[in-house]
């Protein structure tokens, strides 16, 4: 030691000693790691990229001397000018800018890097280096990602769907993304519009067979003609070469309680020949029936929900809003068209004919009217669902009558009064007691007793002497003590009650 600090006094080569062991004693104690330089510098690359103009250069390339734990955020920082930014709490330590080179996540513009040709997955002030690493920053902008789907999947053309990245440039739009990953062929069919893609890699648009191409952008049908559409950085836009699938739908009753199986629409990929059951068939388990053999099968339930005829509850189908007129199996559909299945019941036909209250100065139209069927429903409360009635009471021991159908009253004193009818039948019960079934039409008519033609009045009144004969008839054997039985009566509101008492009294005149 007197030999390396000849010049020292001997008692500070003591102190100079005594201070190394401290020094010692406190790193072990203290556990600290030397800093230690280690002879292979890591190599800090900053490849400026699209913003080589603003800083007059394309690359920087500088070496940092090695420390242990030194990480990729300090090599960086002995390299360059780097400024961190504090907007996202979860990264504290994201590069703002390098050498004044600032991220801009509006345009998709930011710093990533690389190690040793590796991206990396650790943030920059995690990732530890070894001695002799080479990192590379580079300041980018997202590609964007054209996908091309020529549509072999659904066997319109033998081409495999692939994928492009396109370098991105401010104003690109669709068409100039998928330009630039392929061969594109435009029509314009209307001189006022913009040219439409024709053709893509030699896969053409053909009109007749609803085939043609569309595109996407992010995953977004486009509202807009392509050469409209701006891309940004990093977006995707997927060309489509399709056939408009057929859409279906599927109404199992549920909103008036048919079943609990609530409706639903599904798209089915078109394929030639496609039929309506072939449709339905693809989205829904479904059971035919055969009642005829010299009848195609028909639907008799869609997901166990089954065709029930004693109830009138059964399966139809409509394309296109059009309720059609042939079995599902042959109606052959086309491309983007639209089929309908429900699950019905026939609705009830109100019929309600003013009568002389439909002609005049403030006439009445009279009007048809659908109402949905329910188990259950009479004449009187299918009238009640589409007119405003009201009712009356002449006898306490009879039902209610009608007294008048929107405003239109019963008027005895001229003969004018309501009656109904079920399909063309004159119905021999109240009208609160007659039920109906699915399909029914109930006819209510506001007559008049002169609105009767002459030749009904006329068998009306034969009616009413035959009648009275046989009153007479029961009388007379009643009177002999013998046992009779009067046959039903038919009771029709539009006769005059005062015609009758006539010819009863006509009758027992002749006896």
């Amino acid at each position: 030691m007197a030999a390396l600090f000849p010049r020292l006094p001997r008692w500070s080569i003591a102190i100079l000693t005594a201070l190394v062991a401290v020094g010692g004693f406190l790193a072990n104690a203290l556990d600290i790691e030397p800093r230690t330089t280690y002879p292979d510098p890591v190599v800090v690359a900053i490849d400026y990229g699209p913003a080589a103009d603003e800083v007059g250069r394309q690359r920087d390339e500088v070496e940092v001397a090695h420390r242990h734990g030194m990480t990729v955020l300090d090599a960086l920082q002995h390299a360059a000018d780097v400024s961190l930014t504090e907007d996202d709490p979860l990264h504290p330590d994201a590069i703002d800018a390098i050498n004044g080179v600032r991220t801009d996540l509006e345009q998709s513009r930011f710093w990533v890097f690389s190690v040793d040709g590796e991206h990396a997955t650790d943030a920059a002030d995690l990732l530890v280096l070894e001695p002799g690493q080479k990192i590379t920053w580079e300041y980018v902008v997202p590609d964007v990602t054209v996908v091309i789907d020529y549509g072999a999947d659904a066997g319109l053309s033998a081409r495999a769907i692939r994928e492009v990245q396109i370098p991105f440039v401010d104003g690109m739009n669709a068409l100039d993304a998928l330009q630039a990953a392929a061969n594109v062929e435009l029509t314009q069919v209307d001189p006022s519009h913009p040219a439409a893609v024709d053709a893509v890699d030699g896969v053409r648009t053909d009109l007749e067979a609803s085939r043609f191409w569309v595109y996407e952008v992010n995953g977004r049908a486009a509202m807009v003609m392509a050469q409209d559409f701006e891309l940004g950085a990093g977006f995707e836009v997927r060309w489509e070469y399709m056939v408009p699938p057929v859409t279906v739908t599927i109404d199992y009753g549920a909103e008036v309680g048919l079943s609990s199986l609530a409706k639903r629409t599904a798209e089915v990929p078109f394929t030639d020949g496609m039929t309506a059951l072939d449709a339905v068939q693809a989205v829904a388990d479904v059971a035919l029936t055969r009642i005829d053999p010299r009848h195609p099968a028909a639907v008799d339930a869609v997901d166990g929900v089954k065709t029930d005829l004693e109830a009138s509850r059964f399966w139809v189908y409509d394309v296109n809003g059009q309720m059609a007129e042939v079995m599902a199996q042959e109606n052959v559909l086309r491309p983007g068209y639209s089929v309908d299945w429900k699950y019905i019941t026939p609705n009830v036909t109100v019929v309600i004919d003013y009568g002389p209250m439909s002609e005049g100065p403030f006439p009445r139209a009279n009007r048809t009217e659908q109402i949905a069927f329910a188990d259950g429903i009479t004449a009187l409360a299918a009238l009640r669902q589409v007119a405003q009635v009201e009712l009356t009471q002449v006898d306490p021991n009879h039902p209610m009558a009608v007294d008048a159908v929107d405003g239109v009253r019963t008027d005895l004193e001229r003969g004018r009064f309501w009656v109904y009818e079920v399909n063309g039948q004159i119905v021999e019960v109240m009208a609160q007691d007659s039920v109906l079934k699915p399909g029914f039409e109930v006819r209510w008519s506001y007559q008049s007793f002169a609105d009767q033609p002459a030749d009904d009045a006329a068998a009306e009144a034969e009616a009413d002497v035959e009648a009275a004969e046989r009153i007479a008839s029961n009388a007379a054997a009643e009177a002999a003590g013998e046992r009779i039985t009067l046959p039903p009566a038919r009771i029709d509101t539009g006769r005059s009650a005062l015609g009758f008492v006539d010819a009863i009294d006509s009758a027992g005149g002749e006896n």
